[in-house]
């Protein structure tokens, strides 16, 4: 009996060079989910709009990453509320298509979280 393997690959804070890593993975028939934030991470630039459209358009998932990669534990809930909700936002305006996957930055986060849908 055949038992399928599920592997899954995860990227996150956006930055351009991801483009070259998106080549290498679909040079080796492998998908994976992009996680990005608004701002640059560590001082770096962005990836653009139509860099995140071209990441999508190669059959790679795009999920939230926050607007500024802050880490969300200890924040008021108005700002995380902003962090959460603007990143979202931006990004299925992007790419005119529903976000439904967040990633939270550093991996931290603290207790059930709320719906900022």
């Amino acid at each position: 009996m055949f038992i399928p393997r599920i592997v899954t690959t995860s990227w996150d804070d956006g930055d351009p060079r991801d483009l070259r890593v998106a080549e290498l993975l679909t040079a080796r028939g492998l998908k994976g989910t992009f996680y990005i934030p608004n701002a640059g991470h560590h001082g770096g630039k962005p990836m653009a709009p139509l860099e995140l459209r071209s990441l999508r358009s190669g059959g790679f998932e795009i999920g939230s990453h926050g607007v500024s990669h802050r880490v969300l534990t200890g924040l008021d809930p108005p700002e995380l509320a902003r962090e959460v909700r603007i990143c979202k936002t931006w990004l299925e305006d992007t790419l005119s298509e529903p976000v439904q996957m967040f990633c939270y930055p550093k991996g931290r986060y603290e207790g059930a979280s709320s719906d900022f849908t």
